[in-house]
């Protein structure tokens, strides 16, 4: 739900930019490596094959086209490193090529770029490595993890612009979104544009809204030792102006249903707000201040991380940190009251 905005690179062991691991990505995609063969190739295979068809057909002059067109070097490496807002230049530019990918064709146009094949190799996990966050960009509710022993990345790769609209973006750095499979499902092929709805190589969602509930009812909870979270709801609260944008996220990622199943958790970080007063906290620095800094001590005592741009490193973050601040007001409320 925080913006993806740098990461670090495998290849030069250093923090670097999206544009850095964009550029380090096409490298990869155009290594040789034994018996790997890049999606160039296949395609100026694919064109050799097509050119040597009679009679032509207007669909083979157009496949022909599409191939000269995607086998130029430069363009080659356009569509697969260029960023969010040359997007939609891209897509009218290959307006023309649009029937070659009806009637589930573009099946075969994503074999020739390769994407399956790239998907089971290191290159995906590589690049999953790189951009180093620990959570789905989505929700935040999930892990998504790069497992070292076996180079395998425990992920999904979403295709921001559906990979069947447009198989000749389906390599490219910012198409490539690392997401949990829940995620990914839920996505599916929906009509997404970066205008639209929010991107996590481009805006963040976490500021957008804050996760919300029924403080003064769950702080009566705690008072009256009721443990009956059945009629506990988790809201959204959109900020000022953002209300359609995260109705949109809502609907598509299903997260009101996916963060109300965590009633308990937020039962716990109101009960911990209620435990850990800050007289208790101060103690508790005061105790351990050589090996604990404030920030690790409001972590350990939330159960998450406490900083906002540390979120994609678990999940819940999000729900727990706006949570809490909700408690904290819930009970200095009443302690005002009585």
């Amino acid at each position: 739900m925080i913006k993806i905005e740098k990461g670090f690179s495998s290849k030069t062991h250093k923090s670097s930019s999206l544009l850095d691991l964009a550029k380090e990505h096409y490298d990869r995609v155009l290594e040789k490596n034994r018996t790997y063969v890049s999606p160039l190739t296949k395609l100026e295979e694919k064109l050799l094959e097509i050119r040597a068809i009679v009679p032509q057909t207007d669909e083979t002059i157009l496949k022909i086209r599409f191939l000269e067109k995607v086998t130029a070097r430069k363009e080659f490496k356009k569509l697969l490193t260029s960023s969010l807002d040359k997007f939609q230049d891209i897509i009218n530019d290959y307006q023309e090529f649009n029937s070659l990918f009806e009637n589930k064709k573009y099946k075969d146009y994503l074999e020739l770029f390769g994407y399956s094949r790239l998907r089971g190799l290191r290159l995906m996990y590589t690049l999953a490595m790189d951009l180093g966050i620990k959570t789905c960009p989505y929700c935040n509710n999930n892990y998504i993890l790069t497992i070292k022993k076996s180079k395998k990345a425990n992920l999904h790769f979403d295709h921001f612009y559906s990979k069947s609209e447009y198989p000749y973006l389906s390599l490219n750095f910012y198409n490539l979104i690392p997401c949990c499979a829940v995620c990914n499902t839920a996505k599916s092929d929906k009509k997404f544009d970066f205008k639209d709805y929010i991107h996590p190589y481009f805006d963040s969602l976490s500021n957008k809204f804050d996760f919300t509930t029924d403080g003064d009812s769950i702080f009566d909870m705690i008072l009256d030792g009721s443990k009956d979270l059945t009629k506990m709801k988790v809201r959204l609260a959109a900020k000022n102006g953002y209300s359609g944008l995260v109705e949109k996220h809502d609907n598509v990622f299903n997260l009101s249903e996916v963060f109300n199943e965590h009633s308990d958790v937020v039962y716990e970080v109101y009960a911990k707000q209620y435990i850990y007063t800050d007289e208790f906290k101060e103690l508790l620095l005061d105790n351990f201040q050589n090996q604990f800094s404030k920030e690790e001590m409001e972590r350990f005592l939330l159960g998450n991380y406490s900083l906002e741009s540390e979120i994609n490193k678990r999940p819940l973050a999000k729900l727990m940190q706006d949570i809490q601040k909700e408690a904290k007001k819930a009970i200095e409320s009443s302690k005002t009251n009585l």
